[in-house]
């Protein structure tokens, strides 16, 4: 390209770019207004949706010491933790509008408990199709007590 004709792209490009923009009109304006709204307001929803949402634990436990200790471990580990003292607490919570139909992600519960043990909840969760894993401790970690909860569809069985 010569340099004639390069001062002459370079002078149309200035004088275009000098150019004053057209005249917006108030509809224009109140347009592109809402436009900006909507762009800021899906990157809001962008923002939010992208937090991650900490897992939910049901915790089943008769033992104050155990339980407490077993909470503050898991909302160390970064969990939303609920805690009740026997199995039929789990399974009158989870029933409860605390959880609605988001079920917790995962339960965790002792198997030898007065009343309504971890064992009875537990079946009474796979009788009704709950699918959530759930993890069984035990302080009497005997060979029929793991092969039970195993039989039952315990995720895991761990000794205290």
């Amino acid at each position: 390209m010569s340099s004639a004709a390069i001062r002459l792209d370079r002078d149309l490009k200035l004088r275009r770019d000098n150019l004053p923009a057209p005249a917006l009109t108030k509809f224009d304006r109140i347009d592109r207004n809402r436009r900006r709204i909507a762009a800021s307001k899906d990157e809001e929803l962008l923002a939010v949706s992208t937090e991650p949402v900490p897992a939910q634990v049901l915790v089943a436990e008769d033992d104050t010491e155990m339980r407490q200790m077993l909470v503050e471990e898991l909302e160390d580990g970064g969990f939303d933790v609920v805690a009740v003292s026997d199995g039929r607490q789990l399974l009158d919570r989870l029933s409860s509008p605390r959880f609605g139909e988001e079920k917790p992600d995962l339960v965790v519960s002792d198997i030898r408990m007065p009343g309504f043990t971890g064992l009875d909840a537990l079946a009474a969760l796979r009788k009704a199709d709950w699918a959530m894993p759930v993890i069984m401790i035990t302080a009497f970690g005997d060979k029929e007590t793991h092969g039970e909860a195993h039989r039952l569809g315990a995720a895991r069985v761990f000794d205290k």
